[in-house]
């Protein structure tokens, strides 16, 4: 433990006070209390706690869940070890954001893919309602997060549909970003191709609008390259009659 909690719990705990006990009945709050003091990522601390009966989601009132104050420290190995005795991952921090919502925020990937896998492999939070679960893969393709991870995240299963009410699906948002492969993953994992947001506007208008830009940048490009080489040329004739 670091050397303030077990300053204050060693006597307690060496006298067979369970931290359970200490934390129910006197309210001290020790994973809480052990992440204060925290400036890098000290797991043998929070797991000697965990392992003594802690409680990884014990919060003083007001204060932000052990979860989210060991993101915002970025302590990684802290994070994975919460995670693993029961973290709420949708718990939120006093501005209203998950964990998950943070680290895509502050871009702290390590843990953000920490996150992630165990958000996907515990299908319970991203089926969960009123939190931004279940459009987790709408997240995830929003703020671009790797190919491989979204690849995975559909591969066990979460749901490609979900998005906000009247926004763009995740297969639009995919197509506008030009991630194509992403595209195809979602499609073949069954994705409704023909949703449409409030405008009207549907996955093929917009793979339409995207293939016309390109063809319009593809044309002005070869004009422009028609245009130099016949520039070039009247400059050589013009050098040639001197």
């Amino acid at each position: 433990m670091s050397l303030c909690v077990s300053a204050q719990l060693r006597p307690f705990i060496e006298g067979g006070v369970s931290v359970k006990i200490i934390e129910s009945e006197h309210k001290v709050y020790t994973i809480s209390l052990a992440l204060d003091e925290m400036y890098r990522s000290d797991t043998k601390t929070i797991s000697d706690l965990l392992s003594k009966g802690a409680d990884p989601n014990l919060k003083p009132e007001g204060r932000d869940p052990p979860l989210i104050v060991a993101t915002e420290k970025n302590l990684q190995d802290d994070v994975d070890c919460l995670i693993k005795a029961g973290a709420q991952l949708d718990d939120v921090c006093r501005d209203g954001d998950t964990a998950i919502v943070m680290c895509c925020k502050k871009d702290s990937k390590s843990i953000r893919d920490i996150i992630i896998k165990a958000l996907v492999d515990n299908p319970k939070w991203y089926m969960a309602s009123e939190t931004e679960m279940p459009y987790l893969v709408d997240m995830l393709i929003e703020n671009d997060v790797e190919d491989s991870i979204v690849e995975y995240a559909v591969s066990r299963g979460v749901d490609p549909n979900p998005s906000l009410l009247g926004k763009d699906s995740p297969l639009m948002k995919a197509i506008t970003k030009q991630r194509y492969k992403i595209s195809c993953v979602l499609i073949e994992a069954g994705t409704d191709v023909t949703y449409a947001n409030t405008d009207g506007t549907n996955a093929f208008d917009i793979f339409s609008e995207s293939c016309k830009t390109l063809k319009d940048s593809q044309d002005e490009k070869r004009k422009s390259e028609t245009e130099q080489d016949t520039d070039e040329q009247d400059c050589k004739f013009t050098i040639s009659l001197r």
